[in-house]
């Protein structure tokens, strides 16, 4: 299961895969020939195995539902067995990405939440935008929607080398048609074609969440308490692209997801703040934080996400 670790200094794009292909493989067979019931159950059994085997996994999301308490005191964290339920959280949306491909899991399952419109700017083929999204909740289930709303053209941009165990087995379920685009191969030329992809209509969607792997381009501002690094490089692609951004999240509430869409800074405002992002990023900690409130177990950053924060100083 990817994103759960073993050592505290490993950046997070090192961190190596824990299970195998065969668990993941066997997770996508159970999932395509038995009820999800059973499959959940199965899951459940094997977090059992990863909550007691990783100390620093339980470690660092006790530090996460410490902060989220001490920042909000009345929250949706469950009392009993907390830390447990969120390790059983990540291993229920593995199942969830693959029923979602499998067709186990229909799209009368998917609500929308879409104040702002964005749902008709997605298809009214002008000039696309930028979708900003985190490892909070579960994005991959959207891509499993996606045939549904064969006008939406999205490109997701991604870090997959500590996770290319799940990519293999998620293209094996069916995801081989998504447009995943590798963020450590960008360049020049490719930001010319991403360029081109907007003024084709086509959207890009981005995690800001996670820093990268080397390089400053990142700043450090209060998330949930504690000064967390976060990347710049989502709104530098902005910039340069002079994109719209919006939020994007997909989160699960009981047997459904909620798909939750707003718009986040426009043009002008990211051109404003070029020369210093923090306000933007600030606003972003914020979304997260209140998002993460509504939704404490579906946090699935499992590495100790203020440690960089803490080395600033």
């Amino acid at each position: 299961m990817n994103g759960l670790n073993k050592q505290n200094k490993v950046h997070w794009a090192l961190e190596k895969e824990r299970g195998s292909y065969f668990f993941l493989k066997l997770t996508l067979i159970l999932v395509r020939y038995l009820p999800l019931f059973i499959c959940y159950f199965f899951v459940y059994i094997v977090c059992i195995y990863f909550y007691i085997s990783s100390r620093q996994l339980r470690k660092n999301i006790l530090h996460y539902q410490n902060n989220l308490n001490k920042t909000f005191p009345e929250n949706n964290l469950p009392k009993k067995f907390p830390i447990f339920l969120q390790v059983v959280n990540f291993g229920t949306s593995i199942v969830d990405r693959f029923a979602v491909w499998s067709g186990k899991i229909a799209h009368k399952n998917l609500l929308i939440s879409d104040p702002d419109g964005i749902m008709e700017r997605l298809t009214n083929n002008k000039r696309g935008e930028i979708f900003i999204c985190s490892h909070l909740g579960n994005l991959d289930v959207l891509r499993g929607f996606l045939h549904i709303y064969p006008e939406f053209k999205l490109n997701i941009l991604h870090h997959s080398q500590n996770a290319k165990m799940f990519n293999r087995v998620l293209e094996e379920s069916g995801a081989e048609n998504i447009r995943l685009i590798q963020v450590s191969e960008l360049d020049a030329d490719f930001m010319l074609k991403l360029s081109n992809k907007l003024e084709q209509g086509e959207w890009i969607v981005i995690a800001a969440d996670r820093i990268p792997l080397s390089g400053n381009k990142y700043c450090s501002v209060k998330f949930l308490g504690e000064e967390a690094n976060f990347p710049t490089g989502s709104w530098l692609l902005a910039s340069i692209l002079k994109a719209p951004t919006n939020t994007i999240f997909a989160l699960k509430e009981k047997s459904k997801f909620r798909l939750i869409l707003r718009n986040f800074s426009s043009v002008e405002d990211i051109r404003n703040k070029r020369k210093n992002f923090t306000p933007l990023i600030e606003k972003y900690s914020t979304v997260l934080a209140e998002i993460a409130r509504e939704y404490p177990l579906q946090w699935f950053n499992f590495f100790d996400f203020w440690q960089q924060g803490r080395e600033n100083k």
